[in-house]
């Protein structure tokens, strides 16, 4: 529902009786009072639109206590406390403004949100259907009476609103995903999808509209077998919208309804822990596949069949890459290349027989030989290594960066060479708290100096950032809530932070936190830094 954008300056309907006080005070230092107010009130436009709750209230209630009957001011300062979770101080402000002008829009529009917000919506309900005979063509009023009717879960009728909404707006962004999402509540998920599918088109980062997609595809389980999805998949995976591990769920389902993938992952799960003979292996289907390419790139593949299909893929491009006979293969590279990133995510998890331990170690006698004495390095050997083994444990493996490759090389590279470096040279400069002494803490620190897990891609950013006080409230929203009496920095401790993917995204939800995050590994920490400094 709309919060209430803030108010124009402007004068308002005043009663009579305010009016004929209005014009008898003519002073000076009424006008100074109103300049005052007016700048006050403009400054605190500023803060309101960039959503510093905190700093706008402040002069909101300065402008106030100058010019009390300015409506607009009463009427942006119920908006920032509702903003804030405050609603009972809102709706105070709001009765003010009614008390003067009974059927002002936008303090009607709020004290109906601030009642859904306290759970009463019976009244939420009772004011949107008075804006809506007052307002029969706005698009805002519809939509948020079809919001409150979800929450009654009177899904037909809200169905009808969000209708009567895009009737009047067909491309309004907020009522598709709105009505997209009360479509799926009632099971109707390819006509939800269609929703969020159009309001992506018209806007590809409306982010509540990818936030509706990610519910869709990994709370309802939605899959469509169609290029459309494919493609969105790709770039929530890939931006990414969630955590690339949520997404990697919803890309190996959507692969799965690939038949012919779909068979081939079967048999290679049948032949297992023998490795599939790959006789007939549909190469291209398979090698040009975005959305196969996007999850390798972006996620541990957790599906069994998949990973013992991966397993024989990587054993038979590993040996054609040590054929010089071999053409170059543009596609096969660029899934090669995909297969060991990877195998870096997974911490190199596919197992090997000994035959093939001696082949990787030959490999890499020749390719740290080839670096030492500055000669060249065919281009499939790269992928064929970096799938069996991490490039930065290469002698000279910093040579690679200084030579020209194809941007699916450069890929592989930034990731196991370019990025471990990077943390090799930020570790050095993380503080030491204390000795780590006592023999379990050892051991686990060495774990995860061997391999810090998780090994992260990307995380998303929220949809805006709040304080705690704002979380809380809206997390536990029937609690008896007392805000901090001192408003100010949090400090925070994550103890045990691993590669960071959790602080970071704290730190990133949160207004006013000072966090500190700390673990025994370095090799983790130093990953966890080179992520928060991207």
């Amino acid at each position: 529902m709309r919060a209430g954008l803030p108010l124009k300056w402007g004068k308002g309907k005043i009663r009579s009786s305010t009016r004929r006080r209005f014009n008898k005070v003519i002073q000076q230092e009424a006008m100074e009072n109103l300049e005052r107010a007016k700048i006050l009130f403009l400054d605190a436009i500023e803060h309101h639109n960039h959503n510093r709750w905190r700093e706008a209230e402040a002069l909101y209630r300065r402008a106030h206590t100058l010019v009390p009957d300015r409506l607009s001011v009463s009427s942006n300062l119920a908006a920032v406390l509702a903003a804030q979770g405050r609603y009972p101080e809102a709706r105070e402000f709001c009765a003010l403004v009614l008390s003067v002008e009974p059927d002002h829009f936008d303090c009607l529009m709020l004290l109906a949100s601030c009642y859904r917000e306290q759970g009463d919506l019976d009244s939420s309900l009772n004011l949107l259907r008075r804006l809506a005979a007052l307002h029969a063509d706005d698009v805002e009023v519809h939509s948020n009476l079809g919001v409150v009717l979800g929450d009654l879960k009177r899904s037909d009728e809200a169905l009808r609103s969000f209708d009567r909404a895009l009737e009047l707006n067909p491309r309004h962004l907020g009522v598709l995903v709105n009505r997209g999402k009360e479509l799926a509540t009632v099971g109707r998920l390819a006509d939800a999808f269609a929703c969020l599918e159009r309001a992506l088109l018209i806007n590809p980062d409306f982010a509540p509209a990818r936030s509706g997609f990610i519910d869709l595809v990994s709370n309802y389980k939605f899959v469509a077998d169609s290029v459309s999805f494919g493609e969105l998949a790709i770039r929530a995976i890939s931006e990414p919208w969630c955590r690339p591990q949520v997404m990697s769920q919803v890309l190996t389902r959507f692969l799965w309804t690939d038949t012919q993938f779909r068979e081939w992952m079967n048999a290679a799960a049948n032949c297992w822990p023998a490795l599939a003979p790959l006789d007939g292996f549909p190469r291209s289907h398979v090698f040009s596949n975005r959305v196969l390419i996007a999850l390798l790139g972006h996620a541990p593949v957790t599906h069994m069949p998949m990973e013992h299909l991966l397993c024989s893929l990587r054993h038979r491009l590993f040996n054609e890459a040590l054929n010089p006979a071999a053409d170059s293969d543009t596609q096969r590279l660029v899934f090669h290349s995909a297969l060991a990133r990877q195998c870096f995510i997974n911490e190199y998890v596919y197992p090997q027989d000994a035959t093939q331990a001696a082949s990787v170690r030959g490999l890499k006698g020749m390719c740290e030989a080839a670096l030492l004495a500055d000669q060249s390095i065919p281009v499939d050997w790269i992928p064929a290594l970096a799938s069996y083994l991490p490039l930065y444990s290469l002698r000279g493996a910093n040579r690679l960066l200084s030579r020209q490759w194809p941007q699916e090389i450069t890929l592989l590279l930034d990731q196991q060479v370019r990025n471990p470096s990077a943390e090799l040279r930020i570790r050095r400069d993380i503080p030491r708290l204390t000795k780590i002494e006592d023999d379990a803490s050892k051991e686990v620190r060495e774990q995860y100096e061997e391999n810090p897990y998780p090994r992260w891609v990307g995380s998303a950013s929220p949809l805006h950032r709040q304080t705690l006080d704002d979380y809380l409230r809206r997390r536990f929203p029937k609690s008896a809530y007392r805000p901090r009496i001192n408003v100010g920095t949090i400090a925070a401790l994550n103890a045990g932070c691993g590669t960071g993917q959790h602080p970071i995204e704290t730190a990133q939800r949160f207004l006013e936190i000072d966090l500190l995050a700390i673990d025994l590994s370095l090799t983790s920490l130093a990953f966890a830094k080179r992520m928060a400094e991207l």
